[in-house]
């Protein structure tokens, strides 16, 4: 890393009497309301001691100061959400973390968190998956898609689908700042069984934006659904446009 490019990142703890300073050449990073950033995934490096201790900051929930090009940036961490992998060359070190995606976080807490039998049931939390993948490849990006949702997914679809799921705001663009290689990063936000994805397939398929052969319009999401999955084995003929 050539340190003239790279953005210094500090954290400061003044009650514990931590101050940490390192440098990082990839940040990434989610906006949301009343302009709060939180961190996604972030490399960085310097000395052991002081990248193993932001690697503990940013793990357990602290937040982060980031001297971009546009300025200084305070990033909110997710606290224990991370997977974090370090290496270190004599005094010098770099990590990289990761945020981890909630369902993947859910399932290594389901030792904590074993259903008591006759549990009254409730609606979870949307989900967020997060998605990186070569800049401007819609490909690979829906290659990722498919692999992270529970709705089966057809290739034919795809420009349609990327574009509802972005005007929807389940699929939302994070902000990369990289001095190194360029690429493009998301958060994929699901609602419990994936309703959210299905109704824009459900929508698609009422409007004629897509079809699938001998599917009729007005067509229920149960019966949509029925349809998408004899196509992802074949049973079925889908076309583009085509009408039903």
């Amino acid at each position: 890393m050539a340190k003239s490019k790279l953005m210094k990142i500090s954290y400061t703890d003044t009650k514990g009497g931590i101050r940490l300073a390192c440098y990082a050449d990839t940040v990434v990073f989610r906006s949301g309301p009343n302009n709060a950033k939180t961190l996604a995934a972030i490399r960085f490096g310097g000395y052991v001691e002081q990248v193993r201790g932001m690697c503990d900051a940013i793990y357990g929930g602290g937040s982060v100061n980031v001297e971009a090009p546009s300025g200084t940036l305070r990033m909110d961490s997710l606290t224990k959400q991370y997977a974090r992998q370090m290496s270190n060359d004599g005094v010098y070190a770099e990590a990289t973390m990761t945020a981890v995606d909630d369902e993947a976080l859910a399932k290594s807490r389901d030792a904590e968190d074993e259903q008591v039998d006759g549990q009254e049931q409730i609606d979870l939390p949307p989900r967020t998956y997060y998605i990186f993948c070569p800049a401007g490849d819609d490909n690979r990006l829906f290659e990722e898609l498919d692999r992270k949702v529970s709705t089966p997914l057809i290739p034919e679809f795809k420009d349609y689908l990327l574009g509802a799921l972005k005007s929807r705001d389940i699929l939302v663009p994070l902000t990369v700042l990289t001095c190194s290689m360029k690429f493009d990063a998301w958060a994929l936000i699901c609602s419990q069984d994936d309703k959210n994805i299905a109704q824009a397939l459900e929508d698609g398929l009422c409007s004629g934006a897509i079809s699938i052969s001998g599917a009729a319009k007005g067509n229920t999401a149960a019966k949509a659904q029925k349809l998408l999955c004899l196509r992802a084995r074949g049973e079925v003929q889908l076309g583009v446009g085509e009408s039903p």
